[in-house]
């Protein structure tokens, strides 16, 4: 008779748990980024324009890690809008190198963003303003191609980001740029990113 009951109370909390989801599935989903960059020196014309030469150019950095996965760090929040969405993120390779947005806003299409502010750390924490135009010594990053989408179920953002003329925070003759990696071919391509499960995300199936 008591195998019957328990039997009774399991079969009616499957049934409640159905239409809302696994019961014992509340964690949040976890953090995976895909980011590949390269911090590049001063050109010949950024030098002349008060960024201190005798730069060493940086190697290939790059994630596709969950995060914690081999030494990754990764986190991510996204603050929506009826008309805007503003991406903060920070990726952390394991070796200590980090990429980071900082309120980067979007329409909610996505396409090229109009505020916010990138961060590079490599040897110094370099810092620059993002807008809409073509990088510049006034604002140094331009991020293009945004998608909100969709990736294996998790809501993903994605794109390029290129920088020319960021500035370290200790020294404002300290110049760097933010590119794909590769060698001077690609120098002037942006660099990749993708985070997906970002708080805050909404993105409709399609």
């Amino acid at each position: 008779m008591r195998s019957i009951q328990v039997a009774s109370v399991l079969s009616l909390f499957a049934l409640l748990c159905l239409p809302l989801g696994a019961c014992n599935n509340t964690d949040p989903p976890r953090l995976y980024a895909e980011a590949s960059w390269k911090m590049r020196c001063p050109s010949a014309d950024e030098i002349a324009m008060g960024c201190a030469a005798g730069c060493s150019e940086g190697m290939d950095r790059g994630v596709a890690n969950f995060t914690g996965e081999d030494g990754a760090l990764i986190s991510c929040r996204v603050t929506e809008t009826a008309d805007q969405r503003f991406v903060s993120f920070s990726i952390t390779t394991p070796s200590g190198q980090r990429l980071a947005f900082q309120n980067v806003g979007f329409l909610r299409s996505g396409g090229t963003a109009t505020s916010g502010t990138v961060r590079l750390y490599e040897d110094n924490e370099y810092v620059g303003v993002v807008g809409g135009a073509p990088p510049s010594n006034a604002q140094p990053c331009q991020i293009t191609d945004a998608q909100f989408v969709l990736d294996e179920g998790e809501p993903t953002v994605q794109g390029h980001v290129y920088c020319r003329m960021m500035r370290a925070e200790a020294s404002m003759t300290l110049c760097r740029g933010l590119s794909a990696t590769g060698g001077i071919a690609t120098s002037t391509q942006g660099a990749s990113f993708k985070v997906a499960g970002c708080a805050g995300l909404s993105v409709p199936a399609p």
